[in-house]
C-alpha cells in the first residue's frame, strides 16, 4: 500500500506546475471581494506649486482598483517565483489581467513593452550576441587568465575580473552565460587531474583542513596518526573531493556574483538601472540632472570596486581557506590547459577585430553623449534631446549586420567568391537572442504604471511612511533596500 501510494504522489508531482497555475489564483481570489470606491486619499499625490492643481488638493483613489492591482501582482510574483509558467511568459500577464479588471487599457500597457528603455537594452544585447558569436569573450578571458596565473587564487581572481569588466558594457546576464563555460572547462580539467592523481596527490588547497582537524592532529603523536591514516584508507581520498566540491563552488559563484556587481557601474549593465532612468524621465522630466552613462558611471565605479574587492576577500576565506597554498603540478596542467586554448584561437581574425572596434565606438558614444565637463555630440543635431543611449545602442547594433566577417571580394581576393556573411545573421541573433529579458522589462513597466494608475503606490507608500516616519534616515534606507530587494 505504502508502495502504491509513493508512486501516486511521484506521478502527480510531475504535474506540480498545473497545480500551482491553478492554486495560486484561487488562493488569492478572496482579495478581490473588496469593493470601496474614492476611499482611499493620497494628499501628497498633487504638487500645490503645480498650475494643475490646487493646494490642498487629495487625490482620491478606490479600494476596489487596489486590490485588484494587489491580486495581478500576488500572482505574477508567486508564478515568478515557482517558475510554474515561463518568466517571460508571466511578464505577459499584465496584457491580460490589467485590462480585464479594468486597472488599465490594453492599450496603454502595450506601450510599456517597447520603450525607449528596451530599445537601449535591445541593443546592448546585440552588441553582446556579437561579442560572444565572434569568440571576441574567450579570447579576453583567456589573455587575463594566462596573464593573471594558474593557481587556485589566481584563477578565482582572473574570473571575477573578467566577469566584472565584461558586465559593466553588456547586460550582466549574457555576461555571465559567455563565462560560465570558460569556468566549466578549467573545473573539468582539475577534476580530470585529480581523477588521475588518485591519493598519492595532494589536494588542491592542501592547508585547507578545518581548525578541528588541526587541533586534533597537533595533540596526537606520529605512531596515532599513522594508525589512524590505516584504519581510515579511504578519508584522504574523501577530503580531496570535499576541497574539489568547495573550489568548484567558489569558481561558479564568483561569477554570476561579479556580473551582479559589475551590473551597476554603468547604465546598460544590467535592466533594473535601465527601469530606473525611464521611471526618472517620466517622474522627474524637470529634474535638474538626469541619469545618463556618465553620471551613472561617475557615482557606482567607486561603490563597484568596494564590492568586488569585499566579495573577492568573502569567496577566498569561506571556498580557499585563508592559507591557500596550490598544488604546483595541479597549476602547471591548468596552465597548459590556458595555454592550449589561447593558442587554438589563434590571431584575431577580422570578425573579432570589427566587434571590438564596434564595442569601444559604441562605448566611447555613450560615455560623450553628455559627458557633463563638455559640450557632447549630440549638440551637433537639430533636436538634441531627441538622441538617448539607445540610438547608438541600436545603430550599432544594425550595423553589425552589415559589415563583412570575413575578406569579401569586392574589396580584396577574388569577385568569384562572392560577398562574405555579415557579423551577424538573423539565423545566429535568433538563436543566440534573450527575447525573453525584453518582455520581462515591459510586464515591469506595465505593472509600475498600473500601480501608479490603481493607487496602489500610493497606499503602500503611505503605510510605509506611518511606519517609518519616526526612524532615522539611515534606518529608512536600510528597510527600502531590503524591501527592494525582496521584491527583486
Amino acid at each position: 500500500m505504502g508502495c502504491v501510494n509513493k508512486s501516486k504522489v511521484k506521478a502527480l508531482w510531475l504535474y506540480r506546475d498545473t497545480f500551482v497555475a491553478l492554486f495560486f489564483p484561487l488562493l488569492f481570489l478572496p482579495i478581490i471581494i473588496i469593493d470601496g470606491e474614492k476611499d482611499i486619499g493620497d494628499p501628497g499625490c498633487c504638487n500645490p506649486s503645480s498650475l494643475d492643481c490646487e493646494a490642498g488638493t487629495v487625490c482620491e483613489y478606490d479600494s476596489r482598483n487596489v486590490a485588484r492591482f494587489a491580486y495581478c501582482l500576488f500572482v505574477m510574483g508567486s508564478f515568478w517565483i515557482t517558475e510554474c509558467i515561463p518568466i517571460s511568459v508571466t511578464a505577459l500577464l499584465p496584457y491580460i489581467l490589467f485590462p480585464l479588471f479594468g486597472l488599465v487599457s490594453a492599450g496603454t500597457v502595450a506601450v510599456n513593452y517597447m520603450k525607449n528603455t528596451n530599445f537601449l537594452l535591445l541593443g546592448g544585447l546585440t552588441v553582446a550576441v556579437a561579442i560572444e558569436t565572434s569568440n571576441l569573450h574567450r579570447r579576453i578571458a583567456l589573455g587575463t587568465l594566462k596573464t593573471i596565473g594558474s593557481s587556485p587564487r589566481r584563477l578565482m581572481l582572473g574570473f571575477i575580473l573578467i566577469s566584472w569588466f565584461l558586465s559593466m558594457w553588456i547586460a550582466n546576464t549574457a555576461a555571465a552565460a559567455m563565462m560560465i563555460p570558460i569556468v566549466t572547462a578549467v573545473l573539468e580539467e582539475l577534476k580530470k587531474n585529480k581523477e588521475d592523481s588518485g591519493i598519492e596527490n595532494k589536494s588542491f588547497a592542501e592547508n585547507e583542513v578545518a581548525p578541528l582537524e588541526e587541533s586534533v592532529t597537533e595533540e596526537t603523536s606520529d605512531f596515532d596518526a599513522e594508525s589512524q591514516k590505516s584504519t581510515e584508507p579511504n578519508s584522504t581520498v574523501n577530503d580531496q573531493k570535499n576541497e574539489l566540491s568547495l573550489v568548484e563552488k567558489g569558481m561558479i559563484l564568483c561569477v554570476p556574483y561579479a556580473c551582479s556587481i559589475g551590473g551597476t557601474t554603468t547604465l546598460t549593465g544590467t535592466a533594473p538601472n535601465l527601469v530606473l532612468q525611464e521611471l526618472w524621465q517620466e517622474r522627474y522630466p524637470d529634474a535638474p540632472y538626469s541619469l545618463n552613462y556618465i553620471q551613472w558611471l561617475g557615482y557606482n565605479i567607486v561603490n563597484s570596486t568596494v564590492a568586488i574587492i569585499l566579495m573577492f576577500m568573502y569567496l577566498q576565506a569561506w571556498y580557499l581557506g585563508v592559507r591557500c597554498k596550490s598544488n604546483p603540478d595541479q597549476d602547471k596542467r591548468v596552465r597548459k590547459l590556458i595555454e592550449k586554448s589561447w593558442k587554438d584561437l589563434g590571431k584575431m581574425s577580422q570578425e573579432e577585430i570589427l566587434v571590438l572596434i564596434a564595442f569601444v565606438i559604441l562605448v566611447l558614444s555613450w560615455f560623450f553623449r553628455e559627458p557633463g565637463f563638455m559640450k557632447g555630440w549630440i549638440d551637433l543635431f537639430p533636436e538634441p534631446d531627441f538622441i538617448t543611449d539607445g540610438v547608438p545602442a541600436l545603430f550599432i547594433g544594425t550595423i553589425l549586420f552589415l559589415i563583412p566577417a570575413e575578406e569579401t571580394g569586392l574589396i580584396c581576393g577574388k569577385l568569384e567568391n562572392g560577398p562574405s556573411r555579415s557579423v551577424l545573421t538573423w539565423k545566429t541573433y535568433q538563436a543566440k537572442m534573450n527575447w525573453g529579458v525584453l518582455l520581462v522589462i515591459g510586464g515591469g513597466f506595465a505593472m509600475a504604471n498600473a500601480s501608479d494608475l490603481s493607487g496602489f503606490s500610493s497606499w503602500f507608500a503611505s503605510g510605509l511612511q506611518r511606519a517609518v516616519e519616526d526612524l532615522p534616515t539611515y534606518a529608512i534606507a536600510i528597510i527600502v533596500s531590503i524591501l527592494a530587494a525582496l521584491f527583486y
